[in-house]
């Protein structure tokens, strides 16, 4: 199984939701999409990454292929700052997100990258952005953010060769 094979739960990082690892997202907030009827949320959302910079990883749909559950958003993302985003829908409440950003400790907040993406998210995915939350992460975090870092990217390289050989088919 592809996700096992990178060494990530089958719901995707795992320990971003665990606060037992010390870590907390930089910004985090719940996102209510359910004006958007857009059947390419995931692309737009991917793409719009993408551009920003980060590799993109559709959790979901890796999780869907291998015969989980379907209709569910869960994309991560990493650019070479590490900086880790995370969109996840809320289980029965597809059109309900949080967004989570994790960076290197200690925290250094970034308010435009912050602004830029919840200006993304309500403007041009018609989401109500709401519950914004800041944390900060001390340097003793530094060994659990780079095992993030490292489970995020062994899952790329996983995902992006699968992609590659799907395509030569």
């Amino acid at each position: 199984m592809l996700l096992a094979a990178a060494g990530v739960s089958c719901l995707g990082l795992g320990s971003l939701a665990d606060a037992d690892d010390g870590l907390q997202p930089d910004t985090a907030f719940q996102l209510d999409c359910s004006q958007n009827a857009r059947s390419d949320f995931d692309d737009q959302v991917t793409r719009y990454f993408t551009q920003q910079g980060f590799r993109v990883v559709d959790l979901a749909k890796l999780h869907a292929d291998a015969g989980g559950d379907a209709g569910r958003h869960e994309l991560a993302g990493i650019d070479r700052r590490n900086r880790i985003v995370r969109i996840v829908s809320f289980p029965r409440r597809p059109n309900h997100l949080s967004f989570t950003l994790l960076s290197m400790p200690p925290t250094r907040h970034d308010p435009g990258f912050d602004g830029a993406v919840q200006s993304f998210f309500s403007r041009d995915l018609i989401c109500e952005v709401t519950q914004i939350l800041t944390n900060d992460n001390t340097a003793d975090s530094v060994a659990n953010f780079e095992a993030e870092v490292a489970g995020l990217t062994a899952l790329l390289q996983t995902a992006e060769g699968v992609d590659a050989s799907a395509s030569k088919h």
